[in-house]
Order: C-alpha cells, then sequence, then structure tokens
C-alpha cells in the first residue's frame, strides 16, 4: 500500500503564501518610495509656483531675526534688521511691531523725537491693543525724556481715560506723578503717588512710597525742571558733538545720572554724522546759562548755550 504524505501540500501553499507576502510587501514599499521621491520632488519645486508660501514673504526673515535680537537686548544690532525689515511689504500688524522696537530702541539711546515719530507710527497701523498701550506708554516717556512735562501729563491722562483696565495702569500713574513733580504740581505729584503705593502687587509701589516719604527727585526734574514752552523760546545746552552714538549715549547716562535732563539731537545728513549731548530745552537764555555753568562745575567740560532752533551738532 502507498504511502500518502500529507505534509507536501501544506508545505506548497506555505511557499505560496510567502511568495504572495513578499510580492506585496515589495510592491507597497516600492509604490511608497515613489510617492516619497514625488512627494519631496514637489517640495523641491514649490517656492516656484506662483502663489507659495512655504518660503517666508521678503523682509520676514529680517524682522524675525530683528525680534530675535531685540528681546536678547542686542538693539544696536537688532536695529539694521528692523529699518531693512520695512523696506519689504509686510502685513500692518508686523509694521507696527517693528515701529514699536525701533522706537524703544531710539528712547533707550535718548533719541526722543525719533522715538515718538515710531510710536506713533505704530498706533497708524492695525494693532492689538496691548501693543497701542506700550506704544503710548512710548510716548509720554518720550515727553518726559525731553523734559516736556506738559504733554507727558496729557499722554498719561489720554492712556488712564482709553484703558482704565490696563495692567500698566500703576506704570502710567508713577509717570504722570514724575512728570508732575517735574512740572512744579507738587499736589497732583503726591496724589499719583499714593495712588501708586497703594497698590502692593506693583513694582513701582516702594519707589512712590520713597517718593512720598522725601525720596530723591526724578533725574530729569532734580536740575531746573524744564518748562514746556514754544518751541521759538526754547534753550539747549550742548555738551558734545560726538561721531559715535554709544559715546553719546553713554555721555547722555552720565548726565542723567547727575540728574540733568539730557538727550541725544543727531544730525539728519550723513555727511555730518554727529550726535550731539544736549540738557534741556530751558524757557530763558539765562536759565540755559545758569546750566551751562552748573555743568561745567561739575565737569562736562564748556558747555555752550544754543536756541532749541538752531541744531545741535555743529
Amino acid at each position: 500500500m502507498r504511502q500518502v504524505n500529507l505534509a507536501a501540500p501544506f508545505r506548497s501553499l506555505a511557499v505560496w503564501a510567502f511568495a504572495l507576502i513578499w510580492e506585496l510587501g515589495f510592491g507597497i514599499w516600492s509604490l511608497l518610495r515613489s510617492a516619497r521621491n514625488a512627494a519631496l520632488l514637489l517640495l523641491a519645486l514649490a517656492p516656484f509656483f506662483p502663489g507659495c508660501r512655504c518660503q517666508p514673504p521678503p523682509g520676514e526673515s529680517e524682522y524675525r531675526e530683528g525680534l530675535r535680537l531685540f528681546l536678547r537686548q542686542q538693539y544696536g544690532t537688532a536695529e539694521p534688521h528692523l529699518r531693512a525689515a520695512l523696506v519689504e511689504e509686510l502685513p500692518g500688524s508686523r509694521v507696527a511691531e517693528i515701529h514699536y522696537m525701533l522706537g524703544a530702541i531710539a528712547l533707550r539711546r535718548g533719541s526722543a523725537h525719533d522715538a515718538r515719530s515710531h510710536f506713533l507710527e505704530c498706533l497708524r497701523q492695525q494693532t492689538n491693543e496691548e501693543l497701542r498701550i506700550n506704544a503710548s506708554l512710548g510716548i509720554a516717556r518720550s515727553h518726559y525724556q525731553s523734559g516736556e512735562y506738559r504733554h507727558c501729563r496729557e499722554a498719561c491722562a489720554d492712556i488712564l481715560r482709553a484703558h482704565r483696565g490696563s495692567p500698566r495702569v500703576d506704570e502710567v500713574c508713577f509717570l504722570m506723578a514724575e512728570a508732575s513733580r517735574g512740572a512744579g504740581l507738587p499736589t497732583e505729584a503726591q496724589e499719583y503717588y499714593r495712588k501708586v503705593a497703594a497698590i502692593s502687587s506693583s513694582r513701582w509701589a516702594e519707589e512712590a512710597k520713597s517718593r512720598l516719604h522725601g525720596g530723591a527727585p526724578p533725574p530729569q526734574a532734580a536740575i531746573l525742571p524744564a518748562p514746556a514752552v514754544a518751541a521759538g523760546e526754547q534753550f539747549l545746552v550742548q555738551v558734545a558733538a560726538l561721531r559715535s552714538i554709544t559715546r553719546a549715549a553713554d555721555e547722555v547716562k552720565s548726565l542723567r545720572a547727575k540728574g540733568y535732563p539730557a538727550i541725544v539731537c543727531s544730525s539728519r545728513t550723513k555727511a555730518d554724522g554727529l550726535h550731539a549731548v544736549q540738557v534741556g530745552p530751558y524757557a530763558t537764555r539765562d536759565e540755559a546759562q545758569r546750566v551751562a555753568a552748573r555743568l561745567k562745575a561739575d565737569g562736562f567740560g564748556s558747555p555752550a548755550v544754543k536756541p532749541a532752533g538752531e541744531g545741535g551738532t555743529k
């Protein structure tokens, strides 16, 4: 009797199944590899298609680099990138942010006029409420930096009216108090100092309490506060005219440390390239000359009194 091998058909079936799975697997792998290559090819060619948004628009990379440097407080390096970004067509929100950062940089180096221009341009763009408050506060600070205490108080009052619920109300009230003190309004200054001192969570509270108990006056009001008067009646005391903006900023910092309302006025022409370090403005020439004498006594060279409209880089 012939013996039948019952395992043989099953072995054949297993070999056939394995071959089928192998073929299917190889086919799927080939298909996926082809799809991957096709996808990579499309991604490589995508920037050449009209309307593609795979790459940032012109100016966006400059904006991002400027923002990164600004947040790292590398302001001098950030400024060229931000100015380059402004040349390109960017959304209004981006333009607003760039102008705000440029305004903050200008304020830090004492260029109050340039700072104010950037903050105003920021407010002209479509922007959010937080940035509007920051830009408005920047305008108020630029007035204070220039010794324009009345304008600073008006700017602070506008912020308090328009943004009562802002978390920066304490800062605005403190600046209002400083400007009131500088403008010779001690009663109003005390009122706003008390408001800030009552906010225990405010980082300005301790400073406000110090002012209420006879603490040191704000640096820009310490020596002959400069009243806001008509431009034709103002006088400035020029301390130096420097080619280096860094040296000019350092000089301003030294002057402010001694209580002088110092600013930097940069030449508008590239040929000059000078940055005038000035103190003031003051309402009369006699007042400005008294400040010049005190500056000389404090070791700041031989300051010169100039009318405010004359410019300050000569």
